[in-house]
């Protein structure tokens, strides 16, 4: 199962605290959106007490070509990765934003079509992560369709790794040790359950629909 948002204020994860605050990480998730035509932000990790400060996956269907960004804000001021392919409505997407430094952040859309940013910035303040919305102080771009396998790794993953993940390998199977946040969005709890760092995120209005096909560890990975 994933969760069904529909672009609206009342459909959203979050939970108020987060398993990383600066580089090097990976975000990544699966999803699936009905409108190419809006910014919006499946994925983010915020300061939640402004909008200066934050970590975004974003659907550019406001961009020509739907890119998907990966966006850096620190003190306001923003710098983005963009991959140089985009994504299609109402079909699954696996995107990912590697922060590997400061100055090094990478964006992928189904494991490949790569996009680099290496403007300097240093966000401060983390402390929220949020899953179909910019959950910064003034939460915006809301998501419409469904996202699925949200996850963060406290490493920046190689291409490779990122690779694997587009073709559907649980994020348990790709640098298990590494990773801290792994919410399924399985849909059937409230809070959804992290399996991974504990990080139970607070459900509001997004409801289960149907998951993309992976492939799960055939046991227990610790």
């Amino acid at each position: 199962m994933s969760r069904l948002f529909d672009d609206a204020a009342s459909q959203y994860l979050a939970v108020a605290t987060t398993p990383v605050t600066a580089a090097p990480f990976t975000m990544a998730c699966w999803a699936r959106t009905n409108d190419d035509t809006i910014d919006q932000t499946c994925f983010s990790i915020n300061d939640v007490d402004t909008a200066n400060n934050q970590w975004m996956l974003r659907f550019r269907g406001d961009s020509v070509g739907d890119p998907i960004n990966f966006s850096c804000k620190a003190g306001g001021t923003a710098a983005s990765a963009v991959t140089t392919t985009g994504f299609t409505a109402n079909t699954w997407a696996h995107v990912c934003g590697v922060e590997a430094s400061a100055t090094d952040r990478r964006v992928f859309i189904n494991g490949g079509s790569k996009g680099t940013n290496a403007t300097s910035r240093t966000p401060s303040g983390i402390d929220n992560v949020a899953i179909g919305r910019n959950g910064d102080s003034t939460p915006d771009g809301y998501f419409s369709g469904d996202i699925a396998a949200a996850a963060i790794w406290n490493v920046a993953l190689a291409d490779a790794d990122v690779a694997l993940l587009a073709l559907g390998v649980s994020p348990f199977l790709v640098h298990p040790e590494s990773l801290v946040f792994y919410p399924p969005l399985i849909g059937r709890y409230n809070p959804e359950i992290d399996i991974r760092g504990g990080y139970a995120m607070t459900v509001t209005g997004a409801v289960a629909s149907p998951h993309p096909r992976m492939f799960y560890p055939s046991q227990g990975v610790s």
